[in-house]
């Protein structure tokens, strides 16, 4: 009977862990739930177009052997942003965002969450890796330089809006 509930505790506390990635303890990244209002789609579609998305990052980064951080770039799909040694001011976090545009992200196969005339049974809908996350950490010593690679799955809860719960809405 411990054998069995050795794994299921396992699996349960790795399903629950926050999206937190290291690399080689020279760049550790965290990225928060980015958020996506939908609107209910005919029964038996197989794709959900997503919206323009902001994703907010945050990354802790140290160089190694007196070397000093010369850059990070954050990507996800098509879309960077690049913090050059003048922008990280000696700082060891850094906190991005990135707007990615609704074209850059693929549509998401949901059949059955927020279809148009059947009861709203779920509100909301995690999905967990909706996109990755790229940083890579440029540090320098002198001639010599060293870059540091992490990437992080994105996560994004999905909002059916609905004629029912705009108008409640409204009311606040």
């Amino acid at each position: 009977m411990k054998r069995i509930r050795v794994p299921i505790l396992l699996a349960t506390c790795l399903s629950v862990m926050p999206e937190i990635v290291a690399a080689d303890g020279a760049l550790t990244v965290h990225a928060n739930e980015a958020n996506a209002q939908i609107t209910p789609h005919e029964q038996g579609q197989q794709r959900i177009h997503l919206p323009a998305l902001e994703f907010s990052m945050v990354a802790a980064f140290e160089c190694s052997d007196g070397a000093q951080a010369d850059s990070i770039t954050v990507s996800i799909a098509d879309t960077y942003q690049r913090y050059a040694l003048d922008e990280l001011n000696s700082e060891q976090t850094i906190t991005a965002t990135l707007n990615v545009p609704e074209s850059q992200i693929a549509p998401l196969a949901a059949t059955e969450f927020c279809v148009a005339g059947e009861p709203a049974t779920e509100k909301s809908l995690r999905v967990p890796g909706v996109a990755t996350a790229q940083f890579s950490l440029r540090c320098r010593s002198g001639a010599s330089s060293s870059v540091h690679f992490a990437s992080l799955a994105l996560p994004l809860r999905l909002s059916c809006v609905t004629a029912e719960n705009q108008e409640s809405s409204a009311d606040k």
